[in-house]
């Protein structure tokens, strides 16, 4: 058989024979047998190793083994042995022996092969859980920077026995963007490991996290105005924010302030009253990142009194010979509902002395009176208008006696007035008499018609 063995059989047939005397002879035709050795082929036994993760063991695991040198056709293959890593450490390309090597299937025993093979194979470090690593949470400071709390941080995944530890001296948090929030993903880099073994481990320092609060920074607001104003009745102010200024805002920042309910101590006008403003809010691309200081902010600002109209209303009546009017009545308008305020004071006069009707009368002296008159600003003077009426006197006539002529005519021998005011130029003039009839008699009634004033103070008066 083709098998290897020892002292094996040989059987030989077909012999022929050669040579000078050949011819000579026969040779039997039966078979001839002898034995011999049939020795296994010396073939070559290798094997590639699996790459494995770093386990704090030589132990190595056969990926395959493979035969050179084997016939086609034979069964054969290698089997068995124990492969180990030169060392336990992490590395690449590390040796690895396999021992006890051996041959299996129906053609192994024609085969020798090395019971002793090497290969490399790979030992990547194994990663480490970290845990207990913390981003602190801190107060909006327009950087994305976070500190790392370390002090309760541990590693989980290394192999007991193994000296390995976590170094967070250099240890950095990033917050994802700048802004306020809360459980703000922070990315902290800047951990290593340190220890005898640590060349055995990796950190993935990339995927360590945590999560962390962004408090908004508080700002102090300096520069915010009130406007004054006209006297209103309220003690409402409203506020100038435009030249607001802030302490506490960190540069390149977008921050202004609005609204806000701003308030004057009291109604009444005065300069440099005290204004006390309330409830600012902040505007911007960068509001949300801070808040305004919750007390009050007061500042100065004018209370003006507030312009109204004082009119009047004047007495008519009769001449007396001077200017002097007497105010009927006093009115304001422009005053606000309820206020304590009316006018008072005041001397009229008529534009001259003389009777007339719709004769302007014009008011000086005008005041304001009442608990809120210092609130208000009111013209001095009013004008209006108010009749001066004629002053009634009493006119008479004397006539003369006369002979009988036949006719009634009489003459006025004197005119005379009663209740012209001293000083006043008046006279009774004018005018023509008769007697009741032509006949001759004592104390005959004469009547004078047409009679009228002249004088330069005629006109202020009726007879």
């Amino acid at each position: 058989d083709k098998n290897a063995g020892l002292a094996k059989t040989v059987t030989a047939a077909g012999l022929t024979l050669t040579g000078a005397g050949a011819g000579n002879y026969t040779v039997s035709e039966g078979s001839v047998t002898t034995t011999a050795d049939i020795t296994p082929k010396a073939i070559t036994a290798a094997i590639s190793a699996q790459n494995r993760v770093y386990d704090g063991t030589t132990a190595a695991t056969i990926a395959a083994r493979t035969l050179t040198g084997t016939i086609t056709g034979d069964d054969v293959s290698a089997s068995g042995g124990t492969a180990t890593f030169a060392d336990k450490n992490a590395g690449l390309a590390k040796v690895v022996t396999a021992t006890g090597l051996s041959l299996t299937g129906a053609d192994a025993g024609n085969y020798s092969a090395n019971s002793t093979a090497s290969t490399t194979a790979d030992i990547t470090p194994a990663q480490l859980t970290l845990t207990g690593v913390t981003a602190l949470s801190r107060v909006y400071n327009a950087t994305t920077v976070a500190m790392v709390d370390t002090s309760a941080a541990s590693l989980t995944g290394v192999i007991a026995g193994d000296a390995v530890s976590l170094s967070g001296a250099l240890a950095t948090g990033a917050f994802s963007d700048k802004n306020v929030g809360q459980a703000k993903p922070v990315a902290i880099t800047g951990l290593s490991l340190t220890g005898a073994d640590q060349a055995n481990y990796t950190l993935n320092v990339t995927a360590v996290t945590s999560n962390a609060a962004i408090t908004p920074a508080p700002l102090t607001v300096t520069g915010i105005q009130a406007l004054n104003k006209v006297y209103d009745g309220t003690t409402t102010a409203t506020l100038n924010t435009a030249q607001a200024s802030f302490s506490g805002l960190f540069a390149g920042d977008v921050v202004s302030a609005i609204g806000g309910t701003a308030t004057f101590a009291d109604k009444n006008t005065g300069l440099a009253k005290t204004v006390t403003a309330t409830g600012l809010s902040l505007t911007g691309a960068d509001a949300g990142n801070y808040t305004v200081s919750a007390g009050s902010i007061t500042t100065k600002a004018d209370i003006m009194p507030k312009a109204i109209t004082a009119t009047i209303t004047a007495q008519n009546r009769v001449y007396d010979g001077t200017t002097a009017s007497t105010i009927a009545a006093r009115a304001l308008t422009g005053i606000i509902t309820g206020d304590d305020i009316s006018a008072s004071g005041g001397t009229a006069t008529f534009a001259d002395k003389n009777a007339g009707v719709a004769k302007t009368v014009t008011a000086t002296g005008l005041s304001l009176t009442g608990a809120d008159a210092e609130n208000y600003s009111v013209n001095t003077t009013a004008s209006t208008t108010a009749d001066i009426a004629k002053l009634a006197i009493s006119g008479s006539v004397v006539a003369a006696n006369k002979t009988y002529d036949a006719g009634t005519v009489a003459n006025i021998s004197s005119r005379s007035l009663s209740g012209v005011l001293e000083g006043d130029t008046v006279s009774y003039s004018g005018g023509s008499a008769s007697f009741a009839d032509k006949r001759a008699g004592l104390g005959k009634v004469v009547t004078a018609t047409g009679l009228s004033l002249t004088g330069a103070d005629a006109e202020n008066y009726s007879v």
